[in-house]
C-alpha cells in the first residue's frame, strides 16, 4: 500500500577544493585545508614551476580555505605576511576571517571556508624569493596558535605559501667590469668593492656582485667569494647561496 510520495531535493554539490594543498592543523581547532591566488586579477604563471612571478607593484590575493571543528571556542584572527629573506614582513594583511555572519566559532569541520587576503608588493621592494606566511591569533594578547604539518612536523606558528619571486628594478652599475661565464647558468658582468684603503685584521669590506641569469638554475647552487693569497693562504672566505639564501638560483630570471 503506498502511504504517500516523498519528493527529495538535489542535494548541494560538494564544495570545490582550493588548487593549492596545505593541510595544516592550528591547535586541535583549525585546519588549512589550502588556498588559492590570483595576480593582478589574473591567473598567476609558476616561473620554473615553482615560484609566482611578480614586480613591485603587482597586487596578489589569496584566498585561504579553513576547515573548523566543534572545539573551536575562540573567533581567532588570520595573518597573511609576505616576508623577505630575513623573516621581515614587506606586506600583511591581518583580519577576523570568513563572512561576518560565519566567523570561526561557527566553522564545520566539512566545508571550507573562504578567507580573503590582499597583498600589494611595495614599490622600491628589491629583488628576491619572497614567503608568505599565514596563522591565526587571538585578537587579545596577540596569541599565535601552534601549527604542524599533515604529518604532524611542528611548524611554529605559521604555515608558508607558495614563494614569490620579485624582479626589482637594478639601478646600481658595477666599478668594474669582468664577463665571466660560469656554465649555462649566469655570467658575472662585474662587481663593486667598498673598502677602506687599509685593510687591517678584524676589518670588513663588501663586494657587490653582478649577474646576468640565463635563467632558472636547474638546482640552488653555493655562491663563494674568497680573500686568498698563494702564499700565506686563506684570509677570510663567504660561502652561500646569493643574497644570503634570499635570491636561489633556481629563481633566477634572464
Amino acid at each position: 500500500v503506498q502511504a504517500g510520495v516523498i519528493t527529495l531535493a538535489r542535494s548541494a554539490p560538494p564544495p570545490s577544493q582550493p588548487a593549492a594543498a596545505i593541510g595544516a592543523q592550528f591547535g586541535d581547532e583549525l585546519l588549512l585545508v589550502g588556498y588559492d591566488v590570483t595576480q593582478n586579477g589574473s591567473t598567476p604563471v609558476l616561473h620554473n614551476g615553482r615560484y609566482l612571478l611578480a614586480q613591485p607593484g603587482d597586487r596578489l590575493a589569496y584566498t585561504l580555505a579553513w576547515n573548523g571543528a566543534d572545539t573551536a571556542q575562540v573567533n581567532y584572527h588570520s595573518f597573511l605576511h609576505l616576508l623577505n629573506h630575513e623573516q621581515q614582513a614587506v606586506a600583511q594583511s591581518d583580519q577576523l576571517p570568513g563572512p561576518v555572519f560565519s566567523p570561526p566559532r561557527l566553522w564545520q569541520p566539512f566545508y571550507p571556508e573562504p578567507d580573503r587576503h590582499e597583498l600589494v608588493i611595495p614599490d622600491g621592494a628589491p629583488g628576491g624569493v619572497y614567503t608568505p606566511a599565514t596563522g591565526l591569533y587571538r585578537y587579545d594578547g596577540q596569541e599565535r596558535l601552534a601549527a604542524r604539518s599533515s604529518a604532524g612536523g611542528d611548524l611554529g606558528s605559521q604555515a608558508t605559501l607558495g614563494p614569490v619571486k620579485v624582479v626589482g628594478k637594478v639601478t646600481a652599475q658595477s666599478q668594474k667590469t669582468l664577463r665571466v661565464g660560469f656554465g649555462d647558468v649566469a655570467e658575472l658582468l662585474g662587481y663593486t668593492l667598498d673598502a677602506p684603503a687599509a685593510l687591517a685584521p678584524g676589518a670588513s669590506f663588501t663586494v657587490t656582485l653582478f649577474y646576468q641569469a640565463n635563467g632558472p638554475a636547474p638546482l640552488d647552487y653555493t655562491q663563494f667569494l674568497h680573500l686568498y693569497d698563494p702564499a700565506l693562504g686563506m684570509a677570510t672566505q663567504r660561502d652561500q647561496q646569493p643574497l644570503n639564501g634570499g635570491n636561489p638560483t633556481t629563481a633566477w630570471v634572464q
